[in-house]
């Protein structure tokens, strides 16, 4: 969908407006880190920053109110699934030994951005999805087996 008319814009944007993609992101980076951690602190900040960065894609004309409402269901979406499915796919991704984990990181973004090129020709953004997905998959790894900070003692 369309953005609103650009003479409205404050900053410039020029891809589709529906759904809201920085609050897509932010509530689902929140909506996971809420859910997984528990803690009220990080809900309440996590609450607070989906609402200030929503409300300022609206303040920037960048986005209708429905293009930010419908971007917030995505991205609770997102948190929800992706928090009720993390203990399948981790017992499956720890079976793998630690150079198959990190091949798989590497791999299935570039096969997942493949697949979009023979839709039609390869978008800037569907390289860029596909060098975020691949550095969030080698930060996860390096996460869970350096930091493991949803392991620390509260």
């Amino acid at each position: 969908m369309s953005r609103p008319p650009a003479y409205l814009h404050k900053v410039t944007e020029n891809e589709f407006g529906f759904p809201s993609g920085h609050a897509q992101v932010s509530t689902g980076f929140y909506g996971y880190l809420g859910l997984q951690s528990k803690r009220t602190k990080i809900i309440i900040v996590g609450t607070i920053a989906i609402f200030l960065i929503s409300l300022s894609r609206i303040y920037l004309g960048v986005h209708y109110t429905g293009d930010v409402v419908g971007g917030i269901i995505f991205g609770l979406m997102v948190a929800f699934i992706s928090y009720k499915s993390e203990s399948g796919i981790l017992n499956i991704i720890n079976r793998q030994g630690r150079l198959t984990k990190y091949l798989i990181a590497m791999c299935l973004p570039v096969i997942l951005v493949l697949m979009a090129s023979l839709q039609g020709s390869l978008l800037k953004e569907q390289i860029e999805l596909g060098l975020v997905m691949g550095s969030s998959g080698f930060g996860y790894l390096l996460e869970e087996e350096k930091i493991r900070f949803f392991r620390c003692k509260k």
